[in-house]
């Protein structure tokens, strides 16, 4: 599930954002300027709908994930308890 960026509280946004980051290098990780200056360019890409916030309910998990990766994925398959 996609959970629209603005609608999360900034610093559970910038928490997500750092745990993120914190995954993908730690050539980021640099004084508290470097770190707003690298959240603002992530939050930036969210703007322009290059990243996206999403959410798994079967692991409880939120991340973010390159939107051109996500629209790729396979759809998760139909709900027969809740289609009928």
């Amino acid at each position: 599930m996609i959970i629209p960026h603005d609608r999360l509280a900034p610093e559970v946004l910038s928490g997500v954002i750092e745990d993120w980051l914190s995954r993908q290098s730690q050539d980021w990780v640099g004084d508290v300027e470097d770190r707003e200056q690298v959240i603002g360019q992530v939050i930036e890409q969210m703007r322009r709908k290059q990243l996206l916030v999403t959410w798994d309910d079967e692991s409880q998990t939120i991340n973010l994930v390159d939107a051109e990766s996500f629209n790729q994925l396979p759809s998760p398959p139909a709900d027969d308890f809740n289609s009928g």
